[in-house]
């Protein structure tokens, strides 16, 4: 009993939870909730400085029976007071000292004490309590005394089960259905805002919250974050590629070009007005030393799993699509991987990471934007966008937080380069990308073992569908 408790409160911490992009970083939520009586002011003690100091966290009192949010860090200390006290009550205080995680503090005042108090409570504590309320009163409903619970009859037991499924059935579609309102309301702005970011021909890059240096093989990157959740991460690596392997790219790409398209509910690939530009393969299979791009490979997969936390290895994955971008031409928002927060499928794609190679002058379009995110992303010359859509401790996948777009192209032209990155595949036989669509789920010539397919065959004998980096890549700005 205990046991499914303690899951579906997991459960409901893991549904409800959704960090903020505005918070500084590695800060953690603090709710003040002012029980006191009366108006309270709330400081941050300052112990940076020898001399005691006092700061400010409130521009107007926290009146009684309402609430303020800041963010604050693990250990900073606060001490709460009476805003304009009566003489009973001047140098009446509490002192506390935040924690590691999002807590609500309940600050509240004893008349028969005198004395403040300051009570912390973190999210699992909320619903621990709000579940043994409930617990409770599905007692009292059933008639189950509390002082003598252990000596029920299995009847009452079926009956408390019940009880508090229904509570947290309940529980749970409150909080899809607040989550389903949300995501609509996202989305009928998004795209407004999408345009309305593209159009702005001054556009600039989003700021980072984190930089940073990534070497590999003597290869010095400069790594700048702009979003960082467990199950979206987007950051920019600037100096990534280097001219030599941008000149090979564009050379294999140019005299191979078709017209890109998207990926049908079939997992075919069908020509889409939501996505105009041409595109080629440069395929990885098993790239040789020798290989002019098996080093940039190398350092695509390094660089997604240093940041986000993977541990992918390329056999097996999709190799190069070159994409070219002339004027009007454009992607509209999408997602190159599930992004409804379902499970991740193994063989499903988990991170992208986008090369820049050729990008329109100042002022020609063809930024990256991440509507939900508020993020914008301005090509340059050598550089290369990576987003992660895999929290790698729970296994859901983003939200929507990662859905991107091309803008159109004004002036000039644009060539980007993609890697789609899978997580479960190998070269074993059927286990390569070319057997699954970017969700995961087997494609339907893939999935005939008993045919003898294999991934050379599959390669051969349907290039329009299954290799989609030739004639149909599915996803890209």
């Amino acid at each position: 009993m205990w046991a499914f408790l303690s899951a579906l409160i997991s459960i409901l911490l893991a549904t409800t939870a959704r960090s903020a992009n505005s918070r500084p970083l590695n800060s953690v939520s603090m709710k003040i909730e002012n029980q006191a009586g009366q108006a309270i002011d709330l400081y941050w003690i300052n112990t940076f400085k020898t001399e005691q100091d006092y700061v400010l966290q409130n521009q107007k009192p926290i009146r009684n029976g309402t609430s303020s949010n800041i963010y604050s860090y693990d250990t900073h200390a606060f001490i709460a007071e009476f805003h304009d006290p009566t003489d009973d009550l001047k140098g009446v205080n509490v002192v506390f000292t935040k924690g590691p995680q999002d807590e609500t503090v309940y600050i509240d005042y004893d008349h028969e004490t005198l004395k403040m108090t300051a009570t912390l409570k973190s999210k699992r504590d909320l619903v621990e309590d709000k579940v043994k309320a409930e617990i409770h009163f599905c007692k009292q409903r059933l008639g189950i005394s509390e002082i003598d619970s252990t000596r029920i009859t299995s009847t009452q037991v079926e009956e408390l089960s019940t009880c508090m499924t229904n509570y947290f059935v309940d529980e749970l579609e409150k909080v899809h259905e607040s989550k389903r309102q949300l995501r609509e309301s996202r989305d009928k702005i998004s795209y407004k805002l999408r345009n309305y970011t593209c159009a702005d021909i001054d556009v600039n890059g989003s700021p980072s919250i984190e930089q940073y240096e990534f070497n590999h093989n003597g290869h010095t990157a400069q790594i700048h974050t702009l979003l960082n959740k467990p199950a979206a991460k987007i950051w920019v690596a600037h100096n990534f590629v280097t001219e030599d392997e941008c000149k090979v790219l564009v050379e294999h790409g140019r005299p191979r070009l078709t017209r890109a398209t998207v990926a049908a509910e079939d997992g075919s690939s069908v020509v889409s007005e939501n996505r105009k530009a041409q595109q080629a393969a440069y395929m990885m299979d098993n790239p040789s030393e020798d290989d002019p791009l098996r080093s940039l490979y190398d350092r695509v997969f390094a660089m997604a799993n240093h940041h986000a936390g993977y541990q992918l290895s390329w056999p097996g994955q999709e190799g190069f699509t070159i994409i070219q971008y002339n004027p009007s031409d454009q992607y509209t928002p999408h997602c190159d991987g599930a992004c409804d927060g379902s499970a991740h499928k193994s063989h499903g794609r988990v991170a992208t990471a986008v090369l820049y190679c050729i990008v329109p002058p100042p002022g020609g379009g063809g930024a990256t934007t991440f509507t939900n995110s508020d993020i914008v992303v301005v090509p340059e010359v050598g550089s290369a966008a990576f987003f992660s859509y895999k929290d790698m401790e729970s296994g859901l996948m983003d939200e929507g937080d990662t859905e991107h777009s091309g803008c159109p192209v004004l002036k000039g032209e644009k060539w980007i380069t993609t890697v789609w990155m899978r997580e479960g595949v190998s070269s074993e036989p059927g286990e390569s990308w070319l057997h699954f669509d970017p969700d995961g789920e087997r494609m339907l010539d893939g999935s005939k073992p008993e045919y003898g397919i294999d991934d050379t065959q599959v390669k051969a004998q349907s290039s329009s569908v299954m290799t989609r980096g030739t004639d149909s890549a599915t996803d890209e700005l």
